[in-house]
């Protein structure tokens, strides 16, 4: 009896087994796979060096993390850690450039000392995340493009970093990057004998802008996160422009600027905000015009549609159409859009771009593609040191879809060849190419490509990186007219006036530097350059003038130019200006400032006299 029972169990359960089997066949997940099954989840953490330079001011470890187990894991969940050298000991900022899962504001990330038997380890960053209801599926992937600088801008050596991978030319999975799920090390090798977090507070914006009566709440990061809000304090430096409560919530209340801090109790670590209140009905205007890519004919009829940035939205708020000159002229709120120019028979472009209160802005001149050039182009170009006019060999190109577009998905890279060339293929449309390298300030510059066509001459500029208290000014252009120049007018410490130009390169006062024109370009394209070495209480004012048509009376080469006027301090690029379209003039008086603010100017006139400009004799 006992064998036959036996028997009956056996059958009973090789029943079992095979129903199991036949089960997990029926529902799709084969046999193989279900005993591989991962239920523990897992991920795996993989990093890519935006810019590789040995020495550079800014670090770019981009990361992709990404589910390999076969359950959701919350994104809160995960984080992980690139390793390096703060060569320094100044206080660090990061910056979220683009997240795949789309919010940027909801990537954390934190600064940490650390200990480790490597002797090229001595800080580490942390990423992570902090929106509880997003997951990350099985399989799926999240990018997170971050960048890491000191406050004074001064350099890292990525080569003695342990986490740095400089022949990486696209994501890489490598165990010197430690990956946690719910901070446990879950990929990677943790180097780290003891870590402890570097005391700071970051806030998610340094620049805001509202109207009178609007309101908008500041975020306040500390580390460590257990500080008390009770040892926390927010103020405002002009409490008749703008306050802020003890939970960072800023009103504006009249026009101006004022700074808003947050702090520890004991001022040990804090941060600022500048916020610029404006008008209630603050609206600034927008001018352009559309060409044919191919032709440079003006294009009439086109439609361009306009979408403000509204937190990480953007909403439609106007459109406008082109005349028969290809013209457009809208007047919009004030704040950040994306601009869409659509026309039958042509492919859309997409346009990047701010409105200022009260200004006329200036789009460069957008050239838009017929069906019919659909397909893969070449383009090249130079890129050449904006200080002394040699071309740059080594830096890295990386390309966006768009015009003025400085964030998001890079869909090509090169790297400048001999002598600053550089040649990519690239489907036919509008490009932004962002160019970076050591010693460099990171820099943009607008690209096309045009199906079954190579085009040539798409240059950019790059400028040496310059002490904190300076500003460079950068002027390019087309090829024609030949002949445009940098005028650079202000007051010295006496208040006595100075002009900077080709005909005074250079601007002393009691033996010191104060400005120079450090590169003159008479053959087109440019660039020309100016610094400011030493900056004074009083006003600069810069000046194009058209040096080619300077005893003309009726001329628009200037204004069809192409011309473009850059401004840089602080470590980066803080303005752009392009030449008002369709007027006549031969002086562009581009912007004017005092104390680091800007004010745009605009406006194109006539001067026969290169030294009566700005009245400075």
């Amino acid at each position: 009896m006992g064998g036959s029972f036996m028997k009956q169990r056996s059958k009973l359960i090789s029943g079992t087994i095979i129903m199991l089997i036949l089960c997990i066949i029926l529902s799709g997940i084969s046999p193989a796979a279900a005993a591989k099954s991962n239920n523990k989840p897992s991920i795996k953490v993989e990093v890519y060096n935006g810019n590789t330079a040995k020495s550079i001011n800014t670090l770019f470890p981009w990361f992709k993390i990404t589910n390999t187990s076969d359950v959701p894991i919350p994104l809160s969940d995960i984080s992980a850690r690139y390793y390096y050298t703060i060569d320094g000991n100044k206080k660090q900022r990061f910056w979220c450039d683009w997240c795949s899962k789309g919010d940027t504001g909801m990537v954390t990330g934190k600064f940490s000392t650390v200990v480790s038997k490597a002797d090229n380890i001595d800080s580490c960053f942390e990423v992570g995340f902090k929106n509880d209801n997003v997951m990350l599926q099985p399989g799926e992937s999240v990018e997170v493009h971050i960048r890491i600088a000191k406050e004074d801008w001064s350099d890292y050596n990525q080569e003695n970093d342990y986490s740095f991978n400089s022949s990486a030319k696209t994501y890489v999975a490598q165990n010197r990057v430690s990956g946690f799920i719910k901070g446990k090390l879950v990929w990677g090798n943790d180097p780290a004998t003891s870590i402890v977090d570097v005391a700071s507070v970051q806030l998610d914006r340094n620049e805001l802008t509202l109207k009178v009566s609007e309101t908008a709440r500041l975020k306040a990061t500390f580390v460590p996160s257990d500080i008390s809000d009770k040892d926390i304090i927010w103020y405002s430096s002009d409490l008749h422009v703008a306050t802020v409560d003890k939970n960072g919530l800023v009103i504006g209340i009249n026009e101006g600027t004022a700074i808003i801090t947050v702090s520890t109790t004991d001022g040990s670590i804090k941060d600022t905000c500048r916020v610029r209140v404006i008008k209630a009905d603050a609206r600034g205007v927008l001018e352009g015009r559309i060409r044919d890519a191919v032709t440079h004919v003006e294009v009439q009829g086109a439609d361009i549609s306009f979408y403000r940035e509204t937190g990480q939205r953007y909403e439609i708020t106007g459109s406008a159409t082109s005349d028969s000159e290809g013209l457009f002229r809208i007047s919009l709120p004030v704040g950040n859009y994306k601009a869409v120019v659509t026309k039958d028979k042509y492919m859309a472009a997409v346009i990047y771009l701010s409105i200022q209160e009260d200004t006329i802005t200036y789009s460069p001149e957008l050239y838009i593609i017929r069906n019919k050039y659909a397909g893969t182009g070449t383009v090249s170009g130079t890129v050449k040191n904006a200080v002394d006019g040699s071309g740059v060999k080594g830096l890295s190109i990386k390309i966006r879809e768009g015009i003025h577009s400085t964030k998001g998905k890079i869909v090509a890279e090169t790297v400048t060849a001999k002598g600053g060339t550089y040649s990519v293929d690239l489907p036919c449309g509008n490009y932004t190419a962002e160019v970076s390298g050591q010693n460099y300030i990171t820099d943009y510059f607008d690209i096309i490509s045009i199906g079954g066509t190579v085009t040539d001459n798409q240059n950019g500029a790059v400028t040496p990186v310059i002490k904190e208290d300076q500003t460079r000014i950068v002027l390019t252009w087309g090829d024609s007219p030949q002949d445009l120049d940098s005028h650079l007018v202000g007051t010295l410490p006496d208040s006595t006036g100075f002009h900077t130009y080709y005909s005074k390169k250079e601007t002393y006062f009691e033996g010191k530097k104060y400005a120079a024109l450090e590169l003159d370009d008479s053959n087109g394209y440019g660039p020309e350059t100016t610094t400011i070495y030493k900056e004074t209480d009083g006003t600069y004012t810069f000046y194009v003038h058209n040096y080619s048509a300077r005893s003309k009376t009726s001329d628009k080469s200037l204004s069809n130019s192409g011309a473009q006027v850059k401004v840089y301090r602080e470590g980066s690029l803080i303005a752009t200006f392009s030449v008002p379209v369709n007027q006549e003039g031969n002086l562009w008086t581009v912007f004017s400032m005092k104390d680091g603010i800007i004010k745009p100017i605009n406006r194109v006139s006539y001067e026969s006299d290169e030294k009566k400009i700005g009245s400075r004799k």
